[in-house]
């Protein structure tokens, strides 16, 4: 039972702790990204056209970094969303956005920036969860398929 007890505890300790670290891998204060997207591109269940994006931490909230504030360069567009702390084990040698391409469909999942190992990683959407589970139906079909 003590054996459990301390496994258990380890564990818990473990958890914590790694949630702390990731808690505090967001994107600083004062960054200011922007970036030329060649395709439409989805964030939080609405669809962007392709352009110019500015991306910047939402100012003046408690823990900075967890919001994001995306605006369009010629102000059409604008959204705050919610991101998730990670990190990279490497210094990436130049900001990005990384997409997660589902059919024809991009969503945004994280932005990496220059010299930083904070990720900020974007919650998969609902919709996004139902289009991979579709997509990974339709790969496991034709795969089965007979000709």
């Amino acid at each position: 039972m003590v054996k459990y007890l301390t496994k258990t505890l380890v564990v818990f300790s473990i958890l914590v702790i790694g949630g702390l670290t990731a808690s505090y891998a967001q994107m600083s204060t004062g960054t200011v990204l922007k970036f030329k997207i060649s395709h439409s591109f989805v964030i939080k269940d609405k669809t962007y056209p392709a352009g110019e994006y500015i991306f910047k931490p939402l100012e003046n909230q408690m823990d900075p970094g967890y919001f994001l504030e995306l605006t369009s360069v010629d102000g059409k567009e604008n959204a705050i969303f919610d991101t998730i702390g990670t990190s990279v084990n490497e210094e990436p040698s130049s900001s990005e956005l990384v997409f997660r391409q589902v059919g024809d469909q991009y969503f945004l999942s994280k932005i990496l920036v220059k010299g930083e190992t904070n990720v900020s990683q974007i919650p998969e959407t609902k919709k996004e969860k139902e289009l991979i589970a579709a997509d990974r139906v339709l790969k496991n079909n034709s795969m089965g398929a007979t000709h």
